[in-house]
């Protein structure tokens, strides 16, 4: 019985990919999970102190991090990015290095020109075969043969 349950968690996660590819809105919620996930990970790692907060200043490193080592993502040159964004970067600071959240680093991030950038790019690469989606089905089919 339980290799029979086995086999059927393993196709069913066989089929999990091939049920977001019918469905054309799923792509668009897994491309934001994906980012999420990444933004996330970004987070943490600027979070070197465990408090759940950063600074704006980590948030704006981020953000020149982001421009410097993935050009790939971008759909304008970094100076139209950083024209276009430099008002609001301006803003984020309400003391000396005010303090924020995960939320509050995302909607920050997804509100320049270059979050945009990022956001866009990631839809795309859902609906590409070659993107994030296969990346996702290739995986889940590498588990389900090993479980099998």
């Amino acid at each position: 019985t339980r290799l029979a349950r086995i086999a059927r968690v393993a196709r069913v996660t066989r089929i999990i990919p091939r049920l977001f590819k019918l469905c054309g809105s799923q792509k668009q919620d897994l491309a934001r999970k994906v980012l999420a996930r990444r933004l996330w990970r970004s987070f943490l790692f600027l979070d070197f102190d465990r408090t759940g907060l950063i600074t704006s200043f980590d948030l704006k490193c981020f953000y020149l991090s982001i421009m410097k080592e993935c050009p790939h993502m971008l759909k304008m040159s970094s100076v139209q990015l950083l024209r276009r964004d430099q008002p609001y970067l301006c803003r984020l600071d309400n003391g000396e290095h005010s303090q924020i959240s995960f939320n509050t680093f995302c909607k920050a991030f997804l509100a320049t020109a270059l979050g945009k950038n990022v956001s866009e790019f990631h839809k795309e690469q859902v609906e590409e075969d070659e993107g994030v989606f296969s990346l996702t089905q290739r995986l889940s089919d590498s588990t389900a043969l090993k479980v099998c």
